[in-house]
C-alpha cells in the first residue's frame, strides 16, 4: 500500500509466459513486522519516554471486571514468555499471551492470522501504549514509540534523473518519485529511515544512493539532497 508500505500480497515472480495474471486479495495467513523506534528517550518528548515493551497476543473471549477477582488486575501482569495473563482494554478484562518483547531499535518478524489482535505494553508501569488488529495484508509494519512527523525532500535543478525516496523496512518501500526541481511534503515517523536513489541511466531501476537520511523528532523537517 502506498500509504503504509505494507505488503498487500506476497511476492510475485514473473515467468516467460505472455500474458500473467496476479489476483489481489485478502491474505488469512500474514505476517507483523514491529519496529521499536531507536531514538533514545532523551531525543523524544516526555509522554513517549520508553524504553522497552512486551508483545501480547490478545484472546478473542473477553470478561467483564465483575466476572474477575481482584488479583487479575492489570497490576499483576507476568513478564515471563509465553505466559497467559490479563489485560484491561475498553473496559474488559481480556486473556493475553506474551509472545516477546523489545528494546529501543529491536524488531520482530510475528506470523499470525488475520484480524489476531495484539497489545503493546511497557516494561515496569504495565500501561498500553499501542492496541492494534492484524489486517488482511500479507506483511504489515507496525511502529512504537515514535511520533509523527512531517518531511519536506527537495530535488536540485541539477539533476538529470528523477529521484526515487525509499523507506527501509526490512527492504527498501518506494515512496515517492521527485523529479529535478520538485519538491514534496511526505509524513514519516520518528527514527524512520529513508534513502534517495537516482534513476539509473536506462531509466528503469534506481542506481545511485545519493543520501541516506533518518527523521529526527522534529515535527517538521526539510531535506536537501546534495547537488550532484
Amino acid at each position: 500500500a502506498a500509504s503504509t508500505g505494507n505488503h498487500l500480497l506476497n511476492r510475485y515472480c514473473a515467468t516467460n509466459e505472455l500474458h500473467q495474471d496476479v489476483t489481489i486479495a485478502a491474505q488469512e495467513e500474514v505476517v507483523i513486522d514491529l519496529y521499536f523506534s531507536k531514538l533514545t528517550a532523551s531525543s523524544l518528548p516526555r509522554s513517549t519516554h520508553l524504553t522497552y515493551v512486551h508483545i501480547y497476543s490478545i484472546s478473542k473471549h473477553a470478561n467483564t471486571l465483575s466476572e474477575l477477582d481482584d488479583k487479575m488486575l492489570l497490576g499483576e501482569l507476568q513478564q515471563k514468555i509465553n505466559v497467559t495473563t490479563n489485560l484491561l482494554i475498553g473496559g474488559l478484562m481480556v486473556d493475553a499471551t506474551r509472545i516477546g518483547g523489545l528494546g529501543r531499535g529491536g524488531e520482530m518478524h510475528i506470523p499470525t492470522i488475520c484480524g489476531t489482535r495484539f497489545a503493546v505494553v511497557e516494561q515496569h508501569t504495565n500501561r498500553i501504549v499501542k492496541y492494534f488488529t492484524a489486517s488482511a495484508e500479507a506483511l504489515q509494519h507496525i511502529n512504537i514509540g515514535a511520533g509523527a512527523v512531517e518531511l519536506e525532500f527537495i530535488s536540485p535543478q541539477t539533476y538529470i534523473h528523477s529521484v526515487g525516496l525509499f523507506t527501509i523496512w526490512g527492504d527498501e518501500h518506494l515512496q515517492a518519485v521527485l523529479k529535478p526541481g520538485e519538491s514534496r511534503r511526505i509524513k514519516s515517523i520518528e527514527g524512520e529511515r529513508w534513502i534517495a536513489r537516482e534513476f539509473a541511466k536506462d531509466a528503469a531501476h534506481y542506481d545511485q544512493e545519493v543520501l541516506t537520511f533518518d527523521a529526527t523528532s522534529e515535527q517538521y523537517q526539510i531535506i536537501h539532497l546534495p547537488h550532484s
